[in-house]
């Protein structure tokens, strides 16, 4: 992983440059947590549905456990 570091730095300088017009959303902690809670996913996994459900985006992932908690939102 030490050998990557530098890529990773990288790309992450790349990811924060507002000249690459990548969307930075911010969660509601407070949304989430009960989110998280209801559907027993990770505040990770349920930051993404969150934030997909807030924007009125598909949630597109390979994840089982976070699409079965897809369904019933939709």
């Amino acid at each position: 992983m030490r050998a990557r570091s530098p890529q990773i730095l990288r790309a992450l300088d790349l990811a924060l440059d507002r000249r690459t017009n990548v969307a930075w959303h911010d969660v509601q902690p407070a949304d989430v947590a009960m989110l998280a809670n209801a559907t027993g996913l990770t505040a990770y996994d349920a930051s993404r549905l969150w934030l997909a459900a807030s924007l009125g985006a598909d949630l597109v992932t390979l994840d089982r456990r976070l699409a079965a908690a897809v369904e019933p939102l939709v």
